[in-house]
């Protein structure tokens, strides 16, 4: 794993590998870290299948996720995942992705497979306008019920003098604060605390300290919990390497009565192939199923990952998802009228597709046909990205009145 940026690698979750209950959510601490990363960035090697295996007490269940990729701008557009039972393979969850002109995702919908798709949870995340940088202001996260979103909770987050996020609870009036996590970020270690609302005060809960080589590469990781007046270790992580972004091996220890004790080990073993880990198993000597399962990160493209939470074991296959890089288009595209009021015209050679994205980047509207109907949009400045089957690309600017 490497630190991408100024800060921290993409996805630290593999240096936190619970044998109980996790409190620090990583998945939200990497947000904080690496809203660049989160760019739909158009990499040469991506997942296109994961299975993973979860111990359920002496029953192995068996899951897979196959991914697609939009076919223009090659970011992730959905994830399907399905069960298997009994040989059969059955759909449980669809998530699909929605971004802004910047590539960034606005919106995360997944839905539940009943006798059809069904909605049942929805992200909306907003940024804070810098086209260079874009960073996380605020996520939102809803449920579906009686045909309606409804509020769940929501994180804010800060970046200056350090980065905090704060995650507020909607108790059916308003948010409420629930956690607080404090980032300090530097060179050589990354410090993570979670506190705790109660009593009108943040109170300490837990604490994570990672350590990197001059490689930016995770070497070791510990987490304390809080036990009035001290931080008290809970759990060490210790990784291996075969070569850069080349995780060999994790091996995590827990501590009893303040020492760490060697008969509570856990090791996660990886193996590669030409386009990231193909495989990863987890070994524990505790020797009850209940402790098979933990946190496995999966490594492609020079340092890319994606974590699975909770599983025994990982399987990946990887595709090239762009093979034939987006070109700024060369030929002559142009928009009429323009200023439009009710419709426009696109008139470009080769033409496959045309999205149009208010002036803070959410796309409002996407056409298949050069002749497009604006009904819909309200007057102002907007901005028009045309497609050609060549893989080029143009973008101009749209005024609607």
């Amino acid at each position: 794993m490497k630190r991408n940026f100024i800060l921290v690698t993409a996805l630290l979750a593999s240096c936190l590998f619970s044998f109980g209950q996790r409190n620090i959510d990583m998945k939200l601490v990497d947000k904080a870290l690496n809203t660049k990363q989160m760019r739909a960035t158009r990499n040469d090697i991506a997942p296109s299948r994961i299975l993973y295996t979860v111990v359920d007490g002496e029953v192995l269940l068996n899951y897979n996720d196959t991914f697609s990729y939009d076919e223009y701008e090659y970011y992730l557009s959905q994830v399907l995942t399905k069960f298997e039972d009994l040989g059969t393979w059955y759909p449980t969850t669809l998530t699909t992705y929605q971004y802004d002109f910047n590539l960034m995702p606005t919106e995360i919908l997944k839905q539940r497979m009943e006798s059809d798709w069904v909605n049942d949870e929805l992200t909306t995340i907003q940024y804070n306008g810098d086209d260079f940088m874009p960073m996380i202001e605020e996520e939102l996260f809803q449920r579906w019920e009686n045909n309606t979103w409804v509020n769940v909770s929501k994180n804010t987050y800060t970046y200056e003098p350090e980065v905090t996020i704060l995650v507020r609870d909607w108790n059916g009036n308003n948010f409420e604060n629930h956690y607080l996590y404090t980032i300090v970020a530097e060179f050589n270690n990354t410090s993570i605390m979670l506190q705790y609302w109660n009593g009108g005060a943040w109170q300490n809960q837990e604490k994570l300290n990672i350590t990197y080589n001059d490689n930016q590469e995770i070497i070791s990781s510990v987490t304390q919990t809080w036990d009035n007046p001290n931080w008290v270790d809970h759990e060490k992580a210790e990784y291996s390497y075969d070569g850069p972004y080349k995780l060999s091996k994790v091996t995590k220890t827990l501590a009893s009565n303040g020492q760490w004790n060697p008969e509570k080990v856990k090791t996660i073993t990886y193996e590669y192939d030409g386009m990231g880990s193909k495989h990863a198993i987890v070994e524990s000597n505790y020797g009850g199923w209940e402790e098979q399962n933990t946190d496995i990160e999966m490594f492609y493209n020079e340092g890319e990952s994606i974590l699975y939470e909770n599983v025994h074991e990982v399987e990946a296959n990887y595709t090239d998802v762009t093979q034939v890089d987006e070109q700024p288009s060369s030929n002559q595209v142009s928009v009429a009228p323009n200023p439009a009021t009710h419709s426009i015209v696109v008139n470009a050679e080769r033409f496959t597709k045309a999205e149009v994205y208010n002036i803070t980047g959410q796309k409002v509207m996407e056409s298949l046909t050069p002749s497009i109907n604006l009904n819909g949009l309200t007057a102002g400045t907007y901005f028009i990205k045309v497609y050609q089957d060549d893989n080029a690309t143009n973008v101009q600017k749209l005024v609607v009145r």
